[in-house]
């Protein structure tokens, strides 16, 4: 079964958003039908683990368009239109679940699971929230919008210092982790603050 948003190859893969995510060379037609999923999947998931739950359900109905409604991608849309209540919209994706033998159960868990809902719901933006263009851009401005976030400041962090060869934005907000309690700073960033040269 595949879901047919009337959007082509080439109108997808130049949005503003794919490019700044991911390489280049994933959008190439020698590039595998795998590896241009999973690449689309981590975007997926970066956004509904920050909290972005409507950009989440776009990307999924893109990537649906190639790969056809996967079981990874209905639990994932009914996760995002579950933290968004938006129950009508959930509905046929519920029933495709309750149609499958090794998934009939993951909805009912999931609704009664108030407190992993409730902290999730807690990390969606506010309609003030304005996303831009380029997700690197996204990730800065998620994390000083939303500062009880943790997922965003990480990610946020973490472009700094891939795409940008930059720690400084990471030593200015040591002080957000401990707010956020955590008892100490990821190991990776760690060694980031250590091996990582300071441009500034």
């Amino acid at each position: 079964m595949t879901l047919r948003l009337g959007e082509d190859y080439t109108k997808l893969i130049n949005l503003p958003e794919f490019n700044s995510l991911f390489p280049p060379n994933i959008f190439h037609k020698t590039s595998s039908s795998s590896y241009f999923f999973e690449d689309l999947m981590f975007g997926i998931n970066l956004f509904y683990d920050v909290g972005l739950m409507t950009t989440a359900k776009q990307q999924i109905l893109n990537l649906t368009e190639f790969s056809g409604l996967k079981n990874v991608l209905v639990r994932r849309m009914v996760q995002c239109n579950v933290m968004l209540e938006d129950h009508a919209a959930n509905a046929p994706y519920v029933y495709l679940l309750s149609r499958t033998l090794f998934q009939k159960s993951f909805t009912k868990n999931l609704q009664n699971d108030i407190q992993y809902i409730s902290n999730k719901q807690k990390l969606i933006p506010t309609e003030s929230f304005s996303e831009p263009k380029e997700v690197d851009m996204l990730m800065f401005d998620l994390a000083d919008f939303a500062p009880l976030n943790p997922y965003a400041l990480e990610y946020a962090c973490m472009s700094a210092l891939l795409h940008y060869n930059n720690n400084t934005y990471l030593l200015r907000r040591l002080d957000r982790f401990e707010a956020l309690g955590y008892r100490r700073l990821p190991r990776f960033f760690e060694r980031a603050i250590r091996v990582a040269p300071n441009p500034h």
